[in-house]
């Protein structure tokens, strides 16, 4: 599965977590591609994956150690968020969810992408001004496996001016 896809699937379910899309989340889930194109375009030298993502006919691209480019249009982020949600609700328990999710997880391997694709999670999280218990449990997990945790507190701090940390295993405001 191309990076891209599984960007946009960690994005829908971080929309549908809390049980419900509105359309502050909708509307970074539609405007994927223009969102992930403002982080690419932050990093700087020694990026390590190659991601073209066209938009209305035009497309941006960085460097990377591939020749294989990823693209992604309007529509395939439809039809990707549409699949997982089907996916997700297929899913018989909590225990499958998050193998689905780490399994997904995984196949990022670029620290720089995970950093950047953790920080658009949070803002998706934020979209609708309230931080739901799943959403922030979710980010906990994801940012524990690809241990990532300080970058989370440092997020969550930029948006909600509270200091966040670990708390016998449990991530919260301290």
């Amino acid at each position: 599965m191309r990076e891209i896809e599984v960007i946009t699937k960690l994005a829908t379910y971080q929309m549908v977590c809390d049980g419900e899309a509105d359309s502050s989340e909708l509307e970074i889930i539609q405007n994927l591609p223009q969102r992930m194109n403002q982080y690419i375009d932050s990093w700087g030298p020694g990026v390590s994956v190659r991601i073209t993502i066209s938009i209305g006919g035009s497309s941006s691209s960085r460097s990377s150690s591939s020749d294989e480019d990823e693209s992604i249009s309007a529509q395939e982020i439809c039809d990707i968020a549409n699949e997982t949600i089907s996916e997700l609700n297929d899913l018989p328990g909590d225990d499958e969810t998050t193998e689905y999710l780490t399994n997904l997880a995984m196949q990022i391997e670029d620290e720089n992408l995970r950093f950047h694709i953790l920080k658009m999670l949070v803002d998706l999280s934020d979209a609708d001004d309230e931080f739901h218990e799943n959403e922030i449990e979710w980010l906990a997990e994801l940012s524990q496996l690809w241990n990532i945790e300080e970058d989370l507190s440092d997020f969550m701090y930029m948006k909600t001016n509270e200091e966040w940390g670990w708390e016998k295993g449990i991530f919260k405001v301290l």
